[in-house]
């Protein structure tokens, strides 16, 4: 119930069923608080994902790296990248961990503001922690510099996924971002 509605960004009907949770003396943990989270995320609606955030640490719930992605996604859906890296040294301070879902997001981040420089920046950051990059780093590098129309570092993107042993997906290619970037279709006609 929580999750549903936490994802239409209905804040009447998670305060419901978040009280009604706890009237019938069901303790709000962790994970009731990262559905929550990622609800008010997906909704884009940080304001609400703020005050849940809140209503978790007034409950002495401690923040995992689930909650700290929630967050991350929330800011990085709408391009604050500034929150985004506030949340992220708060998080390595906590003593969580950085994982490829956490960089991943800060990337995604960087490519909706449209910051590429501080896009690789954050890739370097997770090559320097030791986290693998996958498909989905890849691909928002590419997605990144496609809508600016960096076709240089498209390529060289697409060549250092490739050298990575990372395997082109649908996303990818031919239809996704290495085209889009481009601007062309296969057969050379505009895409």
């Amino acid at each position: 119930m929580l999750k549903g509605h936490a994802r239409t960004g209905n804040a009447a009907q998670c305060e419901h069923w978040y009280e009604q949770m706890v009237a019938a003396g069901v303790q709000p943990n962790v994970q009731t608080f990262n559905t929550l989270l990622d609800g008010c995320a997906s909704a884009e609606d940080t304001a609400l994902m703020e005050k849940w955030y809140d209503k978790m640490q007034a409950a002495g719930i401690t923040a995992d790296e689930k909650v700290y992605n929630a967050l991350l996604k929330g800011h990085a859906r709408k391009g604050s990248t500034a929150e985004c890296e506030r949340l992220y040294n708060q998080m390595v301070s906590s003593g969580a961990h950085p994982n490829a879902y956490i960089f991943n997001t800060i990337l995604d981040g960087c490519a909706a503001a449209g910051d590429t420089a501080l896009m690789e920046k954050w890739f370097g950051r997770m090559q320097a922690a030791g986290v693998v990059a996958n498909k989905f780093t890849y691909n928002t590098l590419l997605k990144g510099h496609a809508r600016k129309g960096n076709t240089a570092q498209c390529e060289h993107w697409y060549d250092q996924m490739v050298a990575a042993g990372v395997r082109p997906n649908a996303q990818t290619h031919p239809d996704g971002w290495v085209r889009n970037c481009w601007g062309h279709g296969p057969d050379g006609g505009v895409g």
